[in-house]
């Protein structure tokens, strides 16, 4: 499970959603700035994430991403329009 949420602290404008997609071309529009997804890691080798203010400009804020494996959650602090390459 990913879990994006956006980190918003007053100095820009906030997340109204994200767009989702994985390297087999399938892309995902989230519908709101908190959004939980499964992502099949095994065989998943990319993640691509941008995210977008309500006028539909990538917002340079960072994001709060989680990945939940098997009990374990791994934190990561990313900017938008990055790619969560698999290690």
């Amino acid at each position: 499970v990913l879990e994006l949420r956006d980190i918003f602290d007053g100095g820009g404008v906030p997340i109204d959603h994200y767009i989702i997609q994985v390297d087999n071309g399938t892309q995902l529009e989230t519908p709101g700035p908190t959004y939980s997804f499964d992502i099949m890691y095994n065989t998943t080798l990319s993640v691509n994430i941008s995210a977008h203010n309500c006028a539909g400009y990538s917002d340079p804020l960072p994001l709060e991403i989680k990945y939940h494996q098997g009990g374990v959650y791994w934190l990561i602090m990313i900017l938008p329009n990055t790619t969560l390459n698999r290690l």
